[in-house]
């Protein structure tokens, strides 16, 4: 999605419906799903979505669907047998909503998810997985203090 695409889509999805509901939470649905597919594709539109756009992750935020991303990371992590491609894209998804977004980085550091993506560059996970986690870790601590003396 460009800059145009994500502005138009901040726009529209801010609004409510014939029902009072605000678009944007539409996306709860994906995320709380129990197909970890619905979770996918929520997670790569997000991840479209908030990219170079600060509005944007604003409103995902405030709207809880940023903690839910993260909660669907947390999820995975969990598991016996995580679905590293649901990982994968999750963590995508977080690096673009924390991108210099000081509220949902610090969300991050008081959930324990800093350790829980240090976990994740170990060399026995998927080389993409860690390259992911990687960039998420270099942007969570790009300016935060706290989440670099955690590290």
């Amino acid at each position: 999605m460009d800059a145009e695409g994500r502005k138009i889509f901040g726009n529209c999805a801010t609004q409510t419906d014939r029902d009072g509901v605000v678009k944007l939470t539409y996306l709860s649905a994906l995320l709380l799903s129990e197909d970890p597919d619905d979770k996918e594709h929520a997670c790569l539109a997000i991840a479209a979505i908030a990219q170079d756009a600060p509005d944007n992750r604003k409103s995902l935020f405030e709207h809880k669907i940023s903690g839910q991303v993260l909660g669907v990371l947390k999820e995975t992590c969990q598991q016996a047998m995580p679905r590293q491609r649901l990982q994968r894209v999750a963590v995508m998804a977080l690096s673009e909503l924390a991108q210099d977004f000081d509220a949902f980085q610090q969300l991050i550091r008081k959930e324990g998810a800093v350790k829980m993506l240090l976990d994740m560059t170990a060399p026995t996970n998927d080389p993409y997985l860690i390259k992911e986690t990687l960039a998420c870790l270099g942007r969570i601590t790009q300016n935060n203090p706290a989440i670099q003396k955690e590290l």
